[in-house]
């Protein structure tokens, strides 16, 4: 989104949406607020709901007592206070303000329709970027109408579809740690960390080292063609061991090392990422990439790209923890739901779920993890030594 372009929305007068009833939390059933907490919910900084007409389509928002005030006060058409412009495109598109158009009063899509021209940014994608616009563009034309499938197709989006060819060359975990085995595999790691929370993983952990990889912040995807993993995976182990990584995991199967994020390796601080990056991008030098969608890269064309993960506590209420990727998604997902139902006439649906994205605070050219210091790339550290 080119946040910019809301500037001239300041002019528009708006109103707080009609379809919401403001309910404080002291007057909501005991009910209601229980589910809150049970959620997840900490009461201490919510003022009250905004509650949503039964056939409005709209969920109820739980609001702080600022947001609370400013519908409040915009029950009757107005220009948008000064204190509040830093929270205008969040509110609207969010359908808890609406801006006056020539369409009338409206929020969300086509409030963002009615003041936003589309502009191309592929010219600035490097090779993820237009894989991860792809998928967002594939999801849309897809208007599968709900969040979870739409989740599905954007996560799994670039997987290789699986054949009897990649069955019978990776039909289980002894397989895969089979290609994966060595000297530095038996002296430096020991296998199954964390299994059975993540059975979809084979996990590996250094053997002087049992932290635990809920605390690592940052994660580098190393995401090497499927034709070459065979050469690719014992190569991986000794550079990773040579360069003090702790935690990585690996797909077990055919399934797992189809989809793009096939190699995962966990790291606590930036730097360990650089020198990780550092060592990995001159072992596996040749080396062909897959490329997974909605990370940021680092080497190798999306051979080696990293992310991150978002607070335990930043998923959907009541929902637990979700990855970066998976937030990534979710959130995508239910902004094309939200511009698929609107009858938008100049902006695609994949424009508004990437501008909205942006609003949360993720560059959507890069997808890099919004609050985490971004790593030099490995051929920046090289020229800097």
């Amino acid at each position: 989104m080119r946040l910019g372009d809301w500037a001239k929305a300041l002019d528009h007068d708006v109103r707080a949406n009609p379809a919401f009833r403001l309910r404080r939390l002291d007057a909501l059933p005991d009910a209601y607020r229980n589910a809150l907490r049970d959620a997840g919910l900490n009461l201490a900084g919510v003022f009250g709901v905004l509650v949503a007409d039964r056939d409005s389509g709209l969920a109820d928002k739980v609001v702080d007592e600022a947001a609370a005030q400013l519908f409040s006060d915009l029950h009757r058409p107005a220009p948008l206070p000064p204190d509040a412009a830093g929270r205008f495109a969040e509110l609207v598109l969010d359908g808890v303000l609406e801006l006056d158009s020539v369409r009338g009063f409206v929020s969300g899509p086509l409030a963002y329709e009615a003041v936003v021209e589309p502009q191309e940014l592929s010219a600035e994608l490097d090779r993820l970027g237009q894989l991860s616009h792809a998928a967002v563009n594939y999801a849309a034309r897809l208007r599968l109408g709900e969040v979870g499938p739409t989740t599905g197709r954007l996560y799994f989006f670039n997987r290789v579809p699986i054949s009897p060819r990649w069955a019978r060359a990776f039909p289980g975990r002894g397989a895969v740690q089979d290609l994966l085995s060595g000297p530095a595999l038996t002296r430096e790691w020991v296998a199954g960390f964390s299994v059975s929370q993540e059975p979809e993983w084979l996990w590996f952990t250094r053997r002087d080292d049992p932290g635990r990889v809920d605390l690592m912040a940052y994660k580098l995807y190393v995401s090497p063609a499927v034709e070459d993993l065979a050469d690719t995976l014992p190569v991986l182990v000794e550079a990773l061991t040579r360069a003090g990584a702790k935690r990585f995991k690996v797909g077990p199967d055919a399934p797992g090392l189809l989809r793009p994020d096939k190699i995962v390796v966990h790291m606590e601080h930036v730097h360990e990422l650089e020198l990780i990056a550092a060592t990995l991008e001159t072992a596996l030098d040749g080396v062909r990439p897959h490329g997974v969608p909605f990370t940021a890269n680092l080497a190798g064309d999306g051979l080696l790209s990293w992310g991150g993960d978002p607070h335990p506590d930043a998923g959907p209420m009541g929902e637990g923890f979700e990855s970066w990727r998976v937030s990534i998604c979710r959130r995508l997902a239910e902004y094309l739901t939200a511009a698929g139902a609107a009858p938008l006439t100049r902006l695609t649906p994949a424009d508004y779920a990437l501008a909205r994205l942006a609003l949360d605070g993720v560059d959507e050219r890069t997808f890099a993890p919004a609050g985490l210091v971004a790593p030099a790339r490995p051929d920046a550290l090289v020229a800097s030594r």
